[in-house]
């Protein structure tokens, strides 16, 4: 359950660097 969280945060991390 918890690796799901981390790699859903690191998806979504991944998109904000993008986006900056």
């Amino acid at each position: 359950m918890f690796q799901l969280l981390i790699h859903f945060a690191h998806h979504v991390a991944s998109k904000k660097l993008r986006r900056n």
